[in-house]
């Protein structure tokens, strides 16, 4: 009886039980802690990855806006141009030859920067033709464009992002000044 009288006020830990205890909390938080730590660093990257995609929106959007406006296209049925296409803009007034290239990593009209500092173009390609019926009928000009970047920090592949798009032009080329293509002949 004074033996269950002991074990009744005895309400503590022995040293090896807070030991045990100590050992696996520390490695539930050293688990817990490299798990964070991985999370922290794909969120980060991920951010990046959606500014990147933002960024090349926003760029691939004011291409397509000018392209729509846009006439005197190359006229040869598939040609590709890399990294650069020149064409008359109605998108201005008065219009304007706009030119779009690739230079050192950033997509430039007409010499000035559309691309922010956070991005790295890698890609800029664009392929022109014209949308033909049977007999030699002049249609709308049509213009894919291929751009791929990366984030300016980061040049690893799996951080490239792509946009491919495929804009036909609103301007006919029977519809330019003075029908230099003789589209109004046939």
């Amino acid at each position: 009886m004074c033996n269950k009288k002991t074990e009744l006020h005895r309400r503590g830990f022995t040293i090896v039980e807070l030991l045990v205890a100590i050992s696996i909390f520390i490695t539930f938080l050293a688990v817990a802690m490299g798990s964070f730590g991985h999370i922290l660093r794909l969120q980060r990257l991920l951010a990046k990855r959606i500014a990147t995609v933002s960024s090349l929106g926003i760029v691939a959007e004011q291409i397509q806006r000018e392209i729509r406006t846009g006439y005197n296209f190359p006229m040869n049925v598939s040609q590709q141009t890399q990294g650069s296409l020149t064409f008359d803009s109605l998108a201005t007034y008065p219009a304007e030859a706009v030119t779009y290239m690739n230079v050192g990593g950033a997509i430039m009209r007409n010499g000035v920067s559309v691309t922010p500092s956070s991005m790295n173009v890698k890609t800029l390609s664009f392929t022109v033709s014209e949308v033909r019926g049977g007999a030699r009928e002049c249609g709308p000009w049509k213009i894919t464009f291929f751009i791929s970047a990366v984030p300016s920090s980061s040049d690893t592949p799996e951080n490239t992002v792509h946009a491919q798009t495929t804009i036909t032009s609103r301007i006919l080329p029977e519809d330019v000044k003075d029908d230099p293509y003789a589209c109004k002949t046939f």
